[in-house]
């Protein structure tokens, strides 16, 4: 209704009285209350009627229009966007007289999901070098609701449409916007070299310009996600910390958080736990202020990691419950299945086996849904560790070799070891040796190249309980050494404990019993502070051997 009263350049109530009487008539059909379409050959008909009034009605009539699309949209997509970068408006636009009001999330997602054809259809008639303005604002402020949706095939022809038409008008502002936002749908969609490409191709047109500093700000800060992604951190932390400075110069506090916790994240990956909790706790405290609740739970959700990581077990359930509710709340599928597997990797260290499954059932499903690939794999692997503690061997490893194929073909390495990693650790308890020691060493080449320490430390223990297992007691002890002399550096209790475990056990198989039971005393007392339930496991093996 809003859409034909902007267009008749009238008020709601007269443009519902008129739209009753052609419903009367059959001339349009009701779909629900407030929405209207007509018979393809009553639309039809009408084309034929429009074309034969004065070009400069036709023209003021399709402006109100674009006017009042842009417009609603842009009102959207202030609940639905995550930057601070407001898409570029055209030159001489309007605010319509009437439109919907938004009040809640729930309200702009479900106008922006009806109208998503329409809004297609708007970009697609403007790219000309008359309406280029409106193709690029509109689709600008779509790009949060189609990433966040799933929209992504949907996305690549949008962004496609208007790069091709800012181009061909020279437009090259508009045209860095577009490659930015098609960049960003590609790295959510998995295609990170592709993604990598267009967001270069944007920042060096922000720079040549000279003025778009808060929106070279925003592509550094997908620009260093992707770099994260394909483990280039070298790159990602040169990204992400120029991307800090741009958005603290101009006091974009939104910014700031979300280039805070991107870096947390890269800290958290490459074991720098104190940076990376000073980070993460830092833009909490911005979120505060910025009162931006999906920024606060992406904040959440990565904090949650971090004290998995670290042991805080009970901390890291809050940290991924609070932000599952909070994308709960929002309606932010992909945000939720996110939370949810990491919520699950914190049930899988504190055995609780049934409810990670649960939760990673529930993430699959959104991630398909959605048909993001990447968190796919990532379940998978989550996944593959519930089958492989709860002893079904080789569902853990088809798992693990269904997320080794994702990660491969979207070129993510340290994807590939974790799966090799994990799946290493499934084939060995299921006494395929020989694949086991091959997976390892290939996560081990892996996760070095990539200069990630702590899964590597991971991946050393697990090399170590295949060599145990495989009475190479020297190379298994070596093994757990080194994972022991990594974590000089590395905030990790639960690993800690498992290799000071390894090194009793090796003591243990030599009869070496006064040194086993000072290692796993070690070990025991590490488990028992977190919580785990291998501090049991000891307790019955000291009881075994006397100790």
């Amino acid at each position: 209704m809003y859409v034909a009263a902007a267009l008749d350049s009238a008020t709601p109530d007269k443009t519902r009285g008129r739209l009753d009487r052609l419903f009367e008539y059959h001339l349009v059909n009701e779909l629900y209350h407030g929405r209207y379409r007509c018979h393809e050959l009553i639309r039809e008909q009408s084309r034929l009627l429009a074309a034969g009034e004065p070009a400069a009605e036709r023209a003021a009539a399709k402006r109100r229009l674009l006017d009042y699309y842009l417009h609603t949209a842009r009102a959207a997509d202030a609940y639905l966007a995550r930057r601070t970068a407001a898409a570029r408006m055209p030159d001489g636009t309007v605010v319509p007289a009437h439109g919907p009001a938004f009040a809640t999330r729930q309200e702009a997602l479900a106008w922006m999901t009806g109208e998503q054809p329409n809004l297609q259809a708007a970009v697609g008639t403007t790219a000309s070098p008359e309406h280029i303005g409106y193709a690029g604002a509109i689709a600008a402020t779509m790009h949060g609701f189609l990433r966040t949706e799933g929209y992504l095939d949907q996305a690549r022809t949008l962004f496609g449409t208007v790069i091709s038409a800012a181009d061909a008008c020279g437009d090259r502002l508009r045209l860095a916007d577009a490659l930015t936002d098609l960049g960003d749908i590609q790295r959510a969609a998995g295609d990170y070299e592709a993604a990598a490409r267009n967001l270069a191709a944007a920042l060096t047109l922000y720079r040549a310009d000279g003025t778009g500093l808060r929106e070279e700000g925003t592509v550094l800060v997908i620009l260093g996600g992707v770099q994260y992604t394909i483990a280039d951190f070298p790159a990602a932390a040169s990204s992400l910390t120029a991307a800090l400075k741009l958005f603290r110069d101009h006091g974009d506090r939104l910014g700031e958080v979300t280039a805070l916790d991107y870096l947390g994240t890269l800290q958290q990956a490459q074991g720098d736990y104190p940076a990376s909790r000073i980070s993460l706790t830092t833009a909490l405290e911005l979120c505060v202020t910025v009162g931006h609740d999906i920024a606060e739970a992406s904040v959440r959700n990565h904090l949650g990691v971090v004290q998995l990581a670290t042991g805080d077990y009970r901390a890291a359930a809050s940290s991924e419950e609070r932000a599952i509710a909070l994308f709960n709340a929002q309606g932010d599928r992909r945000g939720e299945a996110t939370a949810r597997n990491n919520l699950a990797a914190v049930q899988i260290a504190t055995g609780n086996y049934a409810e990670a499954a649960r939760n990673l059932t529930k993430a699959m499903e959104l991630y398909q849904n959605l048909g993001i690939r990447h968190g796919e794999a990532n379940v998978l692997n989550h996944l593959g560790m519930v089958r492989h503690v709860t002893g079904d061997y080789e569902a853990a490893i088809k798992c693990q070799a269904l997320a080794m194929k994702l990660y491969r073909r979207m070129g993510d390495p340290l994807g590939q070891a974790d799966a090799l990693n994990y799946m290493g650790a499934a084939q060995r308890d299921a006494g395929k040796f020989r694949a086991a020691e091959q997976n390892l060493t290939r996560a081990l080449t892996l996760y070095r190249a990539g200069d990630d320490s702590a899964s590597a430390v991971i991946a050393l223990n697990n090399q170590g309980e295949l060599r145990l297992a495989t009475a190479r007691i020297s190379d298994a002890r070596a093994s757990y050494a080194e994972a022991l002399a990594v974590l000089d550096d590395i905030e990790s209790p639960a690993e800690k404990a498992r290799a000071l475990e390894g090194i009793g056990r090796c003591h243990l198989s030599t009869g070496e019993t006064a040194a086993a039971a000072s290692f796993l005393r070690q070990a025991r007392e590490i488990y028992a502070a977190l919580g785990s339930p291998r501090a049991d496991r000891i307790d019955l093996l000291l009881r075994d051997h006397g100790l």
